[in-house]
């Protein structure tokens, strides 16, 4: 499918040129440019000086596409994250590289984008996840998951980063190709250009690929998945796992929490999200934020997760 392409500015052919020396003989689109850098943090946290968008105090969730997801202007205003699940392999099991986003992209989900982001909201594009395992067994195939990054952000008319979730495709995390990955997106659409991940929270694998590519300076926040296991929703067994993790990382201030909601697959009790968030900011204040799996399950319970975690994190200040 060939994606819509608009007039090409010197900075969109500056990034082309970067973005097509690391894909070789692949195919690249113009880069349509983002909106200005804005923080969405709240009143009582200092901004990090990473230069991506990513703001201090993170409240993120993913929209799924398939699962009724709220409308973009009907998402609640504590997130300033929305991360989009997910750009998938053409073909369910197909390894070469190339990818689609079977999501919209019609006008009016584009101008929902394009209004979210101006209004200093930040939009990441989750590559991989449940039921589309992305691999990176080779170079060949890592440039063509780069073409087809580009082509979704094309088509979406631009997004803030890239939300590594190739877990579930090999026994050992591509460290080497997903360190390289990283710093050609980076290289292309700037510093700025966010990258993220959601580990697993309980791998050692998966724990020194995160290492390995914070210290490469190439991975912006690490938010391992705090559900999907049985009491993973208990505030101190929270506080443990984000520990380990900033031990292994040995950037506490790159780290977040991912938690599961009631409806959604092993989510949290309602009452447990808040305790477990105050847990965490009181032991482990370094700690970015959290995000939430996933908006359809945070909107069909009323909003829990964002009424109070997420407004708990925007004010930066004990609920």
């Amino acid at each position: 499918m060939g994606w819509p392409v608009g007039r090409v500015t010197g900075t969109e052919l500056t990034r082309r040129r970067l973005l097509g020396a690391a894909l070789g003989a692949a195919a690249v689109l113009a880069l349509p440019g983002g909106s200005p850098a804005r923080s969405a943090t709240g009143a009582c946290w200092s901004p990090r000086q990473d230069r991506t968008r990513l703001p201090h105090g993170v409240v993120g969730g993913y929209w799924t596409y398939w699962s009724d997801p709220p409308s973009l202007r009907r998402v609640h205003p504590a997130y300033n994250v929305l991360y989009l699940f997910h750009a998938a392999p053409l073909a369910p099991g197909r390894s070469d590289g190339r990818l689609r986003w079977p999501g919209p992209t019609s006008t009016t989900f584009r101008t929902g984008l394009a209004q979210w982001r101006s209004a200093g909201g930040v939009v990441l594009l989750t590559v991989g996840g449940a039921d589309a395992q992305v691999r990176l067994p080779d170079r060949q195939a890592t440039r063509r998951v780069l073409a087809s990054i580009d082509a979704v952000h094309t088509a979406l008319g631009g997004f803030d980063g890239v939300d590594w979730n190739t877990y579930e495709a090999d026994p050992a995390p591509p460290v080497g190709e997903l360190t390289w990955a990283s710093a050609q997106l980076k290289r292309a659409y700037g510093r700025g250009f966010a990258i993220t991940t959601p580990p697993a929270p309980h791998l050692a694998t998966d724990r020194v690929l995160c290492r390995t590519m914070v210290q490469a300076g190439v991975l912006d926040l690490v938010a391992p998945q705090c559900y999907d296991a049985p009491a993973s929703w208990d505030p101190q067994r929270a506080v443990d796992t984000l520990r380990w993790w900033a031990e292994g990382l040995g950037q506490p201030d790159r780290l977040a929490i991912g938690m599961g909601l009631p409806g959604a697959s092993a989510g949290s009790p309602t009452g447990a999200l808040l305790a477990t968030w105050r847990r965490v900011r009181a032991e482990l204040p370094q700690t970015r934020g959290a995000y939430a799996w996933d908006l359809a399950a945070d909107a069909a319970a009323g909003w829990p997760f964002a009424e109070q975690v997420g407004r708990a994190i925007r004010s930066g200040c004990p609920a």
